[in-house]
């Protein structure tokens, strides 16, 4: 009861300022005092870290919001939207913009911090430690809060200690605003002895806490650490363990096993029992998330109970008064034609009589029929019905922070920006293999996760009525058998000359530079594709805007820049220009 008695007293302390500049953000009136108080308890770790997570729930919208509308993937109604979000898509940041209260982040840090140097983590309960779970789960709470921060705000205010007084606020005005390599550089050291620790249990199934390996791989990843984020994913995916297949030829009575890494119907399995590549042209699902889904915050449904995400109602149709809206949300042109342009594969048929095509009724990948349903409004004008997509990935339980999809496609990123950064110090040979092994996990992952397996094997797997496409490439998941494309979805010259719009020769001592920004493309297109509207897609353009620069590639500006002004229908001149301003891309203190 003591800690969440604290935790009130912090927050009041806290956001007593009415001004928004960064220098007062901190500001505590000196007559305030906090008093000391000891987590020593499991109910008060348990009410503490409960606490904290009631507070991501005031920054848990943002995730989505911020990260969608500043990006390629998402339009405004400009119609029916409200003004706030009109001006953060245009990038307008002079007004006062509830999304933009920085505060609310420092308030799970602060809390975090306070309850991480007061928890008392060598108490043992039956010789084990009853609080250290809790503790992780701070720990990893407070990396994520600080990376979204960076992702948003660039440069940020870094601390970990608690800031109860004005002398507090004074050393972190003195320390001064930190980097995300700094931040990284900190953290680090004070994750690695936690990451196998589990999280809490007392989350409900709609929630979770940030998964602490995923986290660091992502703050190594946004810091340019690439081999130390593909250790992490690695480990992640492959759990250190191997995993065996069995073939059967009862036949012959032969039994071979194949060892590799991760279960069949793993993480890459079916959406609601049914695979991408068999679905109906537009299927009536929604998103089952049981093998998809790692951590989320978990809001609540009514008002009156919380927190409730607006999200949801953003992205469906609304009303005023009596009359029904169309969302406020909704996926670009750009999007559009990026599902549209996918060539989904179908294979039928086993030996000799197998057929591989392109399959003419399904056009465009296929994820886009599982996230988006449609929804009728009467039009005014006419009186006549007007259909407007509504997005089933966002329910009003929670918002998803982390899933096991993209996850994989941040693994693929940090070892295809490795093997760039290997070939530069002269290992081409395993800048190769990395380079390879980052595409296919693309476009076909048994290769990564059965790396022994032969061909026959490999085979078998594919062509067995019961593992028969469950294994799979991220792009699989909505391009059908793409493991078997040829043609389009492959590393060969004339196809990476025509993505990069220029010569590519296979002889060329520039050819692995060329097929390593080629599946860098790939990347940032699957996770377009992949994480539609969950929030990560303005933070992935900046991150690999910022690789361009690394790689000494002058363009870097007009890679963010030509993406999000082409998201509409004519490319917008104005926002073109003023995003060729990286100072623009981040958001200001208030």
């Amino acid at each position: 009861m003591k800690s969440r008695l604290f935790i009130t007293v912090l927050l009041a302390v806290l956001t007593l300022g009415v001004t928004t500049s960064c220098e007062d953000m901190f500001d505590i009136p000196s007559n305030r005092v906090v008093y000391d108080h000891e987590i020593n308890s499991t109910a008060d770790s348990a009410y503490t870290t409960l606490g904290v997570l009631h507070l991501m729930r005031k920054v848990a919208d943002r995730y989505v919001i911020l990260g969608e509308l500043r990006g390629d993937i998402a339009q405004i109604d400009e119609v029916n939207a409200k003004a706030s979000l009109r001006n953060l898509a245009n990038f307008n940041f002079g007004e006062a913009n509830e999304y933009l209260n920085v505060r609310d982040y420092y308030n799970i840090i602060n809390n975090c911090n306070y309850a991480l140097e007061n928890m008392d983590i060598s108490i043992k309960l039956h010789n084990e430690y009853v609080m250290m779970d809790e503790y992780a789960a701070l720990i990893s709470i407070r990396a994520w809060t600080y990376l979204q921060l960076a992702i948003n705000y660039g440069d940020v205010y870094y601390y970990t200690y608690p800031v109860i007084s004005e002398a507090d606020v004074q050393r972190v005005k003195a320390e001064g605003k930190k980097s995300i390599e700094y931040i990284t550089a900190d953290l680090a050291p004070q994750m690695l002895p936690y990451l196998d620790v589990n999280m809490p249990s007392f989350v409900s199934t709609t929630g979770s806490y940030p998964n602490m390996r995923l986290v660091l791989a992502e703050l190594y990843l946004w810091s340019g650490e690439y081999e130390k984020a593909v250790e992490l994913y690695e480990d992640y995916f492959m759990h250190n363990e191997k995993y065996e297949l069995t073939k059967t030829d009862a036949e012959n009575d032969i039994t071979e096993t194949e060892p590799g890494y991760f279960e069949f119907s793993g993480a890459f399995g079916k959406w609601n029992g049914i695979h991408f590549e068999d679905m109906d042209p537009i299927p009536s699902i929604t998103l089952n998330q049981t093998k998809e889904f790692i951590a989320g915050i978990p809001m609540e449904t009514s008002s009156s109970s919380g927190v409730v995400s607006e999200v949801s109602s953003l992205f469906h149709k609304g009303s005023n008064g009596e009359e029904e809206m169309p969302p406020m949300l909704k996926t670009s042109h750009a999007y559009e034609k990026l599902c549209k342009d996918q060539k989904v594969f179908n294979v039928s048929g086993t030996g000799k009589d197998i057929s591989i095509k392109v399959d003419s009724v399904k056009m465009g990948d296929m994820r886009k029929y599982a996230y988006v349903g449609k929804t009728n409004i009467k039009d005014e004008m006419t009186g006549l019905p007007q259909e407007y997509d509504t997005y089933v990935k966002h329910s009003a339980g929670q918002i998803v922070i982390q899933r096991y999809p993209i996850a994989c496609l941040r693994w693929a990123e940090a070892m295809n920006a490795l093997a760039r950064k290997q070939l530069e110090a002269g290992n081409d040979s395993v800048a190769r293999v990395n380079a390879v092994n980052s595409f296919y996990l693309l476009k076909d992952a048994f290769k990564v996760f059965f790396p022994d397996s032969t061909e026959v094997w490999t085979r078998f797997v594919r062509f067995h009525d019961d593992l028969k496409k469950s294994y799979i490439g991220i792009h699989g998941r909505g391009a059908g058998d793409v493991a078997y494309d040829t043609v389009h979805y492959v590393l060969k010259p004339n196809v990476i000359a025509e993505r990069l719009g220029r010569s590519v020769s296979e002889e060329d001592e520039q050819y692995l530079y060329d097929v390593i920004e080629y599946i860098d493309e790939l990347i940032i297109d699957e996770l377009a594709l992949e994480s539609t509207l969950e929030g990560n897609r303005f933070g992935d353009l900046v991150r690999f805007a910022k690789r361009r620069e690394e790689w000494g590639d002058g363009n870097y500006l007009d890679f963010l820049a030509k993406r999000v002004a082409n998201r509409g229908e004519e490319k917008d001149e104005v926002l073109y220009s003023k995003l060729l301003d990286d100072a623009c891309w981040y958001l200001p203190f208030k």
